[in-house]
């Protein structure tokens, strides 16, 4: 499932629960994009589950990048900007978009508690 999209031309990120401490999927999906003509770099990170892409948009465009991270199961949604939908163990599990909303803004808060928490714990040991 998707938590966040962030597109400029030439840049793409996704956050994707997929990727979140799951080297096997990190490097399964690293390999397939960094094959596709056009694409400069792709950084994954297993410990935010985010994929990082730049790329020459004249060769290829953010929307046909989008289209291969869906295909693997890191993007759900809709193609070309339509809105997202929810993901199917969502639907299955009959969770409310008022619950995934709150458990989205919860899994931030806490990953951004625990990056402030490791830069406070490292600028008292320095």
């Amino acid at each position: 499932m998707s938590q966040y999209i962030h597109h400029t031309p030439g840049r793409l990120r996704v956050r994707s629960a997929g990727l979140k401490r799951n080297s096997s999927a990190a490097d399964r999906l690293r390999e397939a994009l960094e094959n596709l003509p056009g694409v400069n770099k792709v950084d994954v990170s297993t410990v935010t589950g985010s994929v990082t892409l730049i790329y020459d948009s004249g060769v290829i465009d953010g929307d046909s990048l989008k289209g291969h991270l869906r295909a693997h199961g890191h993007l759900h949604g809709a193609p070309h900007g339509l809105p997202a939908i929810a993901a199917p163990r969502d639907v299955a599990a009959g969770v409310g978009a008022g619950e995934r909303i709150a458990r989205t803004v919860a899994t931030m808060l806490l990953e951004k508690l625990v990056e402030h928490s490791a830069l406070a714990l490292v600028a008292a040991i320095i």
